[in-house]
């Protein structure tokens, strides 16, 4: 079982955590079986990752935990409605909301994270390469050879570790909070049932649901103190936008021509949006173009860096390499072994681009391939016209072309898994609720 730093995606999911969910109420984010991929993917299947700091806020001042700005917003506002709560006594006083509540988790950086990825990742080749009797080892004496025995050792994990940011984004080794949409209310393990159920029978967890919901957010089906932003909800996308209302001035003119309020309103009231941000409710707009990386763009030149970085790593630690051979001098007493040392040099970019160019094309689209597990739905001559048309779009249009060709042909391929188990898919609009919808006004009364 993971610890509480363990992704909780990463865990055994247990069914009766899905049974236990009140039934009645808003509907909650169900993020293994829905929505395994919100907030990684567009709304085009696309990888997808928030990079800009200038999009992140500060969930409370002077804490470290960061969100989307909007997202800040709505959580800063829920906060002073649960604090309004406790003051006027709304929330009985017992169990974990009584105080409010506070941020403990929020956005992680997605670079960080795929670097650390990639490491273990090589780790693993390294290993793979000293081990046994006869090791990989002896038969790197240039960065070719490392590149070659690594395309054969990643033709065989990436289906289950994947190697491009793109694939590992998608994968369940990626946290959900790379997206800056989540706040988690606490530090609680994701893997400790009895923790789960406390939440669910809290004496205020209606409430929390629902004040939830109020200000664009949906509770975690399978860990109640993780709120996912409602990105295509009214209540979520209200934060995009900044609201300028008539003055004292404008409102006195105006009635003094007789204008009625709504008059006033229509008049004076100005609504623009903070950073460009379309206001859309009903799906997630521009979101994902405005604020989000796609991350097929820089997929190659992560793959070619990092290869080129991991294989100067292995040169400094072992610069060189014994190779033991039996001497083929018939004069040489039996038995006699030849030993020869080879020098290993590191590589600087321009060797690392001319060996990786000719294979760049056709490997990206095999991992690719291999993390979309779609080989069962394209046969060879498929692949191979897939790489065909991408190679040739590189070289009469550019890189990216190539890419996006390659991702798009993969990823409609991989629509048919979605077909069969639709946490692989993604619908931003599937998660559009309005909260007056569901707001229970037994525990949820209007503030003023």
């Amino acid at each position: 079982m993971p610890d509480s730093t363990s992704t909780y995606a990463q865990f055994y999911y247990k069914q009766s955590r899905q049974q236990a969910f009140p039934k009645f109420g808003p509907q909650p984010m169900d993020s293994h079986n829905e929505k395994l991929h919100y907030g990684k993917v567009d709304q085009y299947q696309n990888s997808v990752y928030m990079i800009d700091p200038s999009n992140l806020s500060q969930i409370e001042a002077g804490q470290p935990q960061l969100a989307l700005d909007f997202v800040a917003d709505a959580f800063g506002d829920l906060q002073r409605y649960f604090s309004k709560a406790v003051s006027f006594n709304r929330i009985q006083n017992r169990g974990k909301f009584y105080k409010g509540i506070r941020a403990y988790r929020g956005w992680k950086d997605p670079n960080a994270l795929y670097i650390n990825w990639l490491s273990a990742i090589y780790g693993g080749f390294e290993a793979y390469l000293l081990a046994g009797e006869s090791p990989k080892n002896q038969e790197i004496r240039s960065f070719g050879d490392y590149m070659r025995n690594f395309i054969d050792y990643a033709s065989g994990i990436a289906s289950e570790y994947p190697i491009t940011k793109t694939g590992w984004i998608k994968s369940t080794n990626c946290p959900a909070s790379i997206s800056g949409l989540i706040v988690d209310i606490s530090a609680d393990p994701f893997s400790d049932e009895s923790v789960i159920q406390r939440w669910l029978q809290d004496p205020n967890f209606n409430f929390y649901r629902n004040a939830a919901l109020k200000y664009g957010f949906l509770v975690d089906k399978s860990a109640p103190w993780r709120l996912y932003a409602n990105v295509a909800s009214i209540e979520m996308q209200n934060y995009w936008n900044k609201v300028k209302e008539p003055t004292n001035e404008e409102i006195e003119a105006a009635r003094k021509i007789g204008f009625t309020d709504a008059q006033i309103i229509q008049a004076y009231r100005k609504v623009y949006s903070k950073k460009g941000l379309v206001y859309a409710p009903g799906n997630s707009s521009n979101l994902f173009d405005l604020y989000f990386n796609k991350s097929r763009k820089y997929d190659i030149l992560e793959l070619m860096n990092s290869m080129g970085s991991f294989y100067n790593q292995f040169v400094d630690r072992y610069p060189t390499v014994t190779v033991l051979k039996t001497s083929p001098l018939k004069c040489a007493p039996p038995g006699t072994v030849d030993k020869t040392v080879f020098f290993r040099s590191r590589v600087g970019t321009p060797e690392v681009e001319r060996d990786f160019a000719p294979i760049a094309i056709p490997l990206y689209a095999f991992l690719r391939a291999s993390e979309e597990k779609v080989f069962g739905y394209m046969d060879s001559k498929k692949f191979d016209r897939l790489v065909k048309k991408a190679d040739t779009l590189v070289k009469k249009v550019d890189l990216n072309k190539g890419m996006v060709y390659i991702n798009k042909s993969i990823n409609r391929v991989a629509s048919q898994r979605a077909a069969e188990n639709t946490k692989f898919c993604q619908n931003y609009e599937g998660c559009n609720t309005r909260a007056t919808d569901f707001v229970d006004y037994t525990y949820v009364k209007e503030h003023s």
